[in-house]
């Protein structure tokens, strides 16, 4: 489970406006739809910010309820932490966008888009809210939809794939190497280099399997061919050509009487002039 501050689902809710609570009438497949695209797409797009940790899955989906909600399950060898932390940046985005703060044009253009899409499928016939958990919803209305035009102005001043390299380099990534899929004709792994970070990898089925077995959920450094796609400071995907396990530290390092008198060589000089 993620932590108590990580909203655990995102749930979409649609009646007519000024409806009560306890309103039993369907609405047009059509309006569901479009805010149902959004939110979906919204979650997928930030759950590939971080790496795509978890699979988006729908949590509850009740004939004549007008609701639906979606859920974060992490992916094999994926931690624990990553569940809900998609959910977590599509509203702290979304939420963002009603007070004018449109900052996710430039750090996210893939998800400010979705949000857009959001606004355009507002409709003054109904009232629609997105809620994360057990904190203040997000209501799609005029204002939203307002927001979300002052956004999409934005996101269209960003020039695409310019603020991260994209091509491919040798490069070399520290983290805890996840299990390894041995299966199908690439063998593929996960390099965790944090809850939300995470880098795919893949290996060379000629060492055979023994060559990364002993790798197993162990700090580990993975040399090979990055390939960037210009998204994410991070690569899109890791070829390895090496992989080295990194020890843990057992005990401390001491550094005591390493500059003692006795310690400093006789040719050592001390005049400003030297020093670089």
């Amino acid at each position: 489970m993620g932590n108590n501050d990580t909203p655990q689902e995102l749930r979409i809710v649609i009646r007519y406006a000024n409806a009560r609570k306890d309103d039993t009438r369907l609405i047009p497949a059509s309006v569901f739809k479009r805010t149902f695209d959004a939110m979906f797409e919204a979650l997928n797009a930030a759950n590939k910010e971080l790496g795509a940790p978890c699979e988006i899955v729908i949590k509850d989906l009740k004939i004549g309820s007008n609701e639906a909600a979606f859920a974060e399950i992490p992916k094999r060898n994926a931690p624990p932490q990553a569940r809900g932390q998609a959910t977590a940046m599509v509203e702290k985005f979304a939420k963002a966008v009603v007070h004018g703060d449109f900052m996710v044009a430039q750090d996210h253009p893939k998800l400010a888009r979705c949000l857009v899409k959001l606004g355009k499928a507002y409709d003054k016939g109904f009232s629609t809210e997105i809620l994360f958990g057990p904190r203040t919803p997000l209501t799609v209305d005029s204002l939203f939809q307002t927001q979300t035009k002052g956004l999409a102005r934005a996101v269209k001043l960003v020039t695409p794939n310019t603020r991260y390299f994209a091509g491919t380099s040798y490069d070399s990534y520290q983290g805890v190497l996840g299990e390894i899929d041995y299966t199908g004709s690439v063998w593929k792994g996960q390099l965790i280099l944090s809850p939300s970070k995470i880098i795919e990898c893949q290996f060379d089925r000629s060492k055979g399997e023994d060559a990364y077995n002993k790798f197993g959920n162990k700090r580990v450094e993975i040399m090979g061919l990055a390939i960037y796609t210009g998204e994410s400071l991070l690569p899109a995907r890791l070829e390895a050509l090496k992989i080295k396990e990194i020890p843990a530290v057992t005990e401390p390092l001491s550094i005591k009487g390493v500059l003692a008198k006795e310690a400093i060589p006789d040719d050592w000089s001390f005049d400003l002039d030297r020093l670089q």
